[in-house]
């Protein structure tokens, strides 16, 4: 009697053991359940697997809506594992071959990952990580070129509208000299055609200048001379300048100043490049009688200007490219000037080298206003 009571004891503890070693440190799939198919107990790794308790759930929402079959009609010994598919936490699908085994009063659901599929997934892993590899590689090289090619071709840029300026220079010259001392002798068709050719020679000129920029500032070249000067008496400045343009298209401008401003560091000449860009297309975009209000204030760390116009606005469609190199809007000024859509690319350039900001803000209606912020604090050593 000592003897079977002594055996019994091991068999209890040998299943306690093995019951704990599948719920906590067995990689498999371990399901116990009752007669219905609902789980009354399952391993951590099931668990962790699908990604939730399964305690109390069928057998069935486990294992898949195709999964139609009662456990203890496949309790079989001799019978081939159940290919099965998991969900698993991460929504995808695992496959899993299961045994069904009675012991007991419960059903138990031993399973285990498809070999196969885990082999085949660390193949294309491999695989997919040496085409990564190589396309990265690729990738550097293709960059290396590319730098080269920009680099080469803001040379051109740089070197090509260097060497037309000039002549483009002395044609609008001559068309000018033309135009003031033979005005009287010309006939009226003749003015006409000198002063297309003065016009458009301003316009190249002009595009010639955005061209030297925007090269200079893409080759890296964008030398900032910070200067603290005071901000008030510069938009001043640029006003007195850029009044003679307004007064010709019957546009007056106004300038609102809300507090004094402290100094500001800043180069002159390229602030004043964006200004001139700003105050212009409110100037050519306002209709005759229109008015331009300029204004600075203090926001914060930083000193922020708007250029405010009475003009048809800018679209929401054209907002996202606004500020990209050969970028024009859909709207058409009232006297058709050209634009040559570098503009508002360099003065961003600019402004982003100061470490400020530039921006529209506008509602999609009449009128708008551009913005720019300079930091009170030099950005950077002298």
């Amino acid at each position: 009697m000592g003897i079977e009571r002594d055996m019994s004891i091991n068999d209890v503890d040998t299943d306690t053991l093995l019951a704990g070693y599948l719920r906590e440190d067995a990689p498999v799939f371990y399901l116990a359940l009752d007669e219905t198919g609902i789980v009354l107990d399952s391993s951590r790794y099931a668990e962790e697997t699908i990604g939730r308790s399964l305690q109390g759930e069928p057998i069935g929402k486990i294992l898949g809506d195709f999964f139609k079959f009662s456990p203890k009609d496949l309790c079989d010994d001799d019978a081939d594992p159940t290919l099965v598919n998991v969900t698993d936490a991460g929504g995808n699908i695992r496959t899993v071959y299961f045994r069904f085994v009675r012991h007991r009063d419960r059903i138990i659901a031993m399973g285990k990952r498809n070999i196969h599929e885990t082999d085949n997934l660390e193949d294309q892993l491999m695989e997919l990580n040496a085409q990564f590899s190589s396309m990265s590689r690729e990738l550097q090289k293709k960059t290396v070129e590319l730098e080269k090619l920009n680099e080469l071709k803001n040379e051109f840029i740089g070197t090509a509208a260097h060497d037309l300026r000039n002549p483009i220079g002395a044609i609008r010259n001559l068309s000018n000299v033309l135009l003031t001392e033979s005005s009287g002798s010309l006939r009226s068709e003749q003015a006409e055609i000198l002063r297309m050719i003065e016009t458009s020679s301003n316009f190249i000129l002009a595009l010639l200048d955005d061209l030297l920029s925007i090269a200079r500032i893409e080759a890296g070249k964008l030398n900032l001379n910070l200067q603290e000067q005071d901000i008030t008496t510069f938009i001043q400045d640029n006003i007195k300048i850029n009044r003679i343009f307004a007064l010709n298209k019957n546009v007056t401008i106004r300038y609102s100043r809300y507090e004094k401003l402290p100094p500001v560091p800043f180069d002159r000449l390229k602030i004043e490049q964006v200004m001139n860009n700003l105050v212009s297309n409110a100037i050519k975009y306002s209709p005759s009688g229109g008015e331009v209000v300029i204004s600075s204030f203090r926001t914060g760390n930083a000193v922020t200007v708007t250029v405010s116009d009475e003009g048809p606005g800018i679209p929401d469609k054209d907002r996202a490219r606004l500020f990209k190199p050969f970028s024009r809007t859909s709207v058409r000024t009232p006297d058709g000037e050209q634009s040559t859509g570098l503009g508002l690319a360099i003065a961003k350039n600019i402004v982003v080298g100061h470490l400020g900001e530039i921006g529209l803000q506008s509602n999609g209606g009449p009128g708008a206003t551009f913005y720019f912020t300079l930091p009170l604090e030099r950005p950077f050593p002298a």
